[in-house]
């Protein structure tokens, strides 16, 4: 049965990077009663924008805000039909928008037009981002991604270059968010990446009927357009070498044993310090800077780093 109220609240889909969140989207974006963007900034960036635009009395108030928001989603050519609705489509939505004046509804709005869709989202990556997102959106849902450690920095430094020491720390906190965030409460769901590999169908079938699609074939369907591909769940095995298995192992221990992945070589649980976290958040994107000079203030470095400081998520 389809729950009444998911019409107006989004999902999400969040998870360290490269613990296949870009592989979801996909898949669900398949569903023709699924609307997911591409990691939108609608849902940050957008937000901050409307807080600073609130006296919106006409349509070209709405037509520069919009405006603002299009060049926002820019960022993003997977987006581009986002950005094709807020620029085409202004005086339509300030319609809608004096009907029902609130930033929520607004993209609400965006995302189900001109179709309203059974299910609209987001794929992002921070956890920690969820909280505010459900203060706004009660009833979103939110599923959660996991994967082994070391698959994941295997993948990370192949396509990022990341820090073997990063890459076990970013895992971590996150693996510790997730027991707080997500364990007991309806909002999540919890999603291995290993158990969506290997068992796809039992597992997609899971991840529709937590969004409310139940059609028995749905999840084959999706699975036909995009197959899963089994080859790279285990390449940590042979591709990393033994010291580095065993700084991710040591660093993540507890967190591993508790998920149920094998922490071995290591024998026990590092410890992670405060200054070691914000240290090693600032030397992963110190080098990034002058190549793209917004990726801090677009990612909220500064921010997360003074919250890791100050022993906040």
């Amino acid at each position: 049965m389809q729950n009444p109220e998911f019409k107006t609240s989004p999902f999400f889909v969040c998870g360290v990077a490269r613990s296949g969140t870009s592989f979801m989207h996909h898949i669900l974006n398949e569903h023709p009663s699924i609307k997911i963007a591409y990691e939108s900034k609608l849902f940050d960036e957008g937000y901050e924008v409307y807080k600073h635009n609130k006296k919106i009395k006409s349509h070209g108030d709405f037509a520069a805000f919009s405006k603002k928001l299009a060049e926002i989603e820019k960022q993003e050519s997977q987006n581009n039909w986002m950005v094709n609705i807020l620029n085409q489509n202004s005086e339509e939505l300030y319609l809608q928008y004096t009907k029902e004046p609130s930033y929520e509804k607004l993209v609400e709005k965006i995302f189900n037009f001109p179709d309203s869709a059974h299910c609209w989202g987001n794929k992002m990556l921070r956890l920690a981002r969820c909280s505010e997102l459900l203060s706004r959106w009660p009833n979103a849902k939110i599923i959660v991604l996991l994967r082994n450690p070391k698959a994941v920095f295997l993948s990370q430094k192949k396509y990022f270059g990341f820090r073997i020491k990063s890459s076990a720390i970013y895992w971590n906190r996150h693996s510790k968010l997730t027991r707080e965030l997500a364990e007991d409460s309806s909002n999540y769901l919890i999603v291995k990446y290993e158990e969506l590999v290997m068992k796809p169908v039992n597992t997609l079938g899971k991840i529709l009927q937590f969004l409310g699609i139940n059609e028995k074939k749905s999840a084959e369907n999706l699975l036909s357009k995009r197959p899963v591909k089994t080859t790279r769940v285990d390449a940590y095995k042979t591709e990393l070498n033994a010291e580095e298995e065993e700084m991710i192992a040591g660093l993540c221990f507890d967190e591993m044993r508790y998920w149920g992945y094998d922490p071995a070589p290591a024998g026990f649980q590092r410890n992670i310090n405060t200054l070691d976290t914000a240290k090693e958040m600032i030397l992963e994107y110190l080098p990034r800077l002058p190549l793209n000079p917004r990726v801090w203030r677009r990612k909220k470095i500064l921010q997360r780093f003074f919250k890791i400081l100050l022993h906040k998520n």
